[in-house]
């Protein structure tokens, strides 16, 4: 079940705090010092053609029901719950813009969009740092939906950039119109950014003017505190964080829900394991 974040919540895995400004502050405590140059292109490389063909198997098979504590039928139920809402208004408005438009961040390998019942009204684009995600995911959205097949498209683009960078989200010419959709997926990406949670969280709310009236910004991630971890979730947070795939030590669901809720209006979250599962919408002026 997700909760919605009003003014006095209960904090994830933990005691009641007394107010958003009593939390708001640990999250503020909690990104002191952090001035980690942004590459992510270091967790975007780290995919390839070869590590691709294991992906799933190994990570919705095994790490994540079993490291993570979070199923995969968890996942693909909350995926699929959030297209379907953004398909919904246009099963009875018939007037309205013909397309359902979603924009998928951080790809992977098209695990997610594979298995959603995608409407054939729906317009998908693909947005990856990493070209080869890119390269894998469209041809199995083809493969499992042909009717949205013709309206999948690919853009290399940056989450993080911001500016006059070319791999911005909202640099000229990349396709990707402000207010434009109805839905925003950032599924298992968060972790694998660098910076603190907060920074993470700016950038989601950035997400806001690419949404659509009624749209909703949604995702998983894997934290890096506040949670309780098994052996396998240690190893394998450990290595990825060794390695450069992941950033997420000092990710908590604190330091990226407050910011959130700065940004959006609505804010739903619910911790599962070690994976954070949060919904954003109805953004506020940005």
């Amino acid at each position: 079940m997700l909760y919605s974040l009003p003014q006095d919540l209960h904090f994830i895995d933990g005691p009641r705090i007394a107010s958003f400004q009593a939390l708001e502050k640990m999250s503020e405590t909690s990104t002191q010092s952090q001035t980690k140059k942004l590459d992510t292109a270091k967790g975007a490389d780290a995919y390839n053609p070869s590590n691709l063909k294991t992906y799933d198997t190994l990570v919705f098979g095994v790490v994540s029901p079993y490291g993570w504590n979070c199923s995969a039928e968890k996942l693909i139920s909350f995926f699929n719950r959030n297209i379907a809402r953004a398909a919904e208004p246009y099963k009875s408005n018939p007037g309205g813009p013909p397309l359902t438009r979603i924009l998928d961040i951080g790809v992977g390998t098209g695990y997610f969009p594979a298995r959603a019942p995608l409407p054939k009204w729906t317009e998908y684009v693909l947005v990856d740092l990493n070209e080869t995600c890119l390269d894998v995911t469209l041809p199995v959205i083809e493969r499992a939906h042909p009717e949205v097949g013709t309206n999948a498209t690919k853009v290399v683009g940056d989450f993080l950039a911001q500016g006059d960078d070319s791999k911005s989200l909202f640099a000229k010419g990349n396709g990707l119109p402000e207010g434009g959709f109805d839905a925003i997926s950032l599924m298992f990406l968060l972790h694998c950014l660098p910076g603190p949670p907060a920074r993470k969280a700016e950038a989601l709310g950035r997400m806001g003017r690419l949404l659509r009236p009624g749209g909703v910004v949604f995702g998983a991630t894997i934290l890096g505190k506040g949670v309780s971890r098994n052996p396998l979730a240690r190893l394998v947070l450990w290595l990825n964080n060794y390695l450069g795939v992941f950033d997420n030590h000092e990710d908590d669901a604190v330091g990226i829900l407050v910011p959130l809720q700065k940004m959006f209006n609505e804010v739903r979250y619910e911790v599962v394991g070690c994976m954070l599962l949060f919904e954003a919408s109805d953004p506020r002026c940005y």
